[in-house]
């Protein structure tokens, strides 16, 4: 954002009784899909999101939104426009980039 990095946290989407099918362990940007029983919507980025209690989609990352601002997303080094219907492939390298007007 702006050109300051934003770190996914460890531990988001994981609760004491278990873990959501996308979370993570450390807080090492990557995010993890284990599902035994996967949809698309468990395997939409925006999910992800939506479990971290976080703001993601073609408008807004957090409460940065492209009324004031750029607003891209990146997969595999490609534009991507799917922003939060986007599906989790694999060991996909996702960058989500917010530039102010």
């Amino acid at each position: 954002i702006n050109g300051q990095d934003h770190l996914i946290p460890a531990n988001v989407g994981i609760t004491e009784t278990g873990h959501y099918p996308l979370h993570t362990h450390e807080a090492d940007n990557i995010i993890h899909v284990e599902n035994d029983k996967p949809t698309l919507e468990t395997l939409q980025l925006g999910t992800f999101f939506v479990i971290w209690n976080k703001t993601f989609n073609e408008n807004c990352i957090f409460d940065y939104c492209t009324d004031k601002g750029t607003l891209k997303m990146y997969v595999n080094g490609k534009e991507n426009t799917q922003f939060e219907k986007y599906i989790f492939q694999g060991d996909d390298q996702i960058l989500i980039e917010y530039k102010n007007n």
